[in-house]
């Protein structure tokens, strides 16, 4: 849409539907999300979405129809970035002190790249798309690199991270947290 504010009788049309059609699709997404909160989020995310395409919402043969699919559309994106999350996280409870043990930051430069790579993944919070272009590697290939190393590492958890060197520090990761 051109520009950013409602006519009044798209404005009218949309609060129609939000009356009708909230309850409808706030249980839809429930029983899609089990959860209040992100229900909620995936209802106004979807009446924002019919805001932005009203002129489409307006000329649709099946608005409601329309609108439950924009729904459907917004649960999936919302468990896309749910996966995302659980990807990154990691547990207390599965990082124990004999697991992991703490290095210095500068040793940190010295580290074995497949290392590197997983601590800029999941503790510092680079995307897979930023390594891409760190690497000048494509998206597909930096997944596959973190999946063979994760699987070195459930296949054999004690990894030297210096330089094979003397003073090298060794640490072991519970299998749960690198599945």
């Amino acid at each position: 849409m051109p520009n950013d504010a409602l006519s009044e009788k798209e404005s009218a049309f949309l609060e129609r539907y939000y009356r009708e059609e909230y309850k409808g699709l706030y249980y839809y997404a429930l029983h899609l999300l089990h959860s209040e909160s992100l229900a909620e989020v995936a209802v106004q995310n979807t009446f924002e979405i019919a805001a932005r395409r009203i002129d489409i919402l307006m000329t649709h043969e099946n608005p409601v129809g329309w609108l439950y699919v924009a729904m459907r559309y917004t649960v999936y994106a919302i468990w896309r970035d749910q996966v995302a999350v659980r990807e990154r996280c990691v547990s207390l409870e599965e990082v124990t002190q004999q697991s992991v043990q703490m290095m210095e930051p500068d040793e940190l430069d010295r580290d074995d790249p497949d290392f590197v790579l997983l601590r800029q993944f999941y503790v510092e919070g680079y995307s897979m798309k930023e390594l891409a272009a760190e690497y000048h590697t494509t998206v597909a290939a930096i997944k596959m690199r973190i999946c063979r190393i994760k699987k070195r590492l459930r296949e054999d958890p004690k990894i030297k991270t210096l330089n094979n060197s003397s003073d090298s520090v060794t640490f072991s990761m519970n299998d749960d947290m690198i599945r």
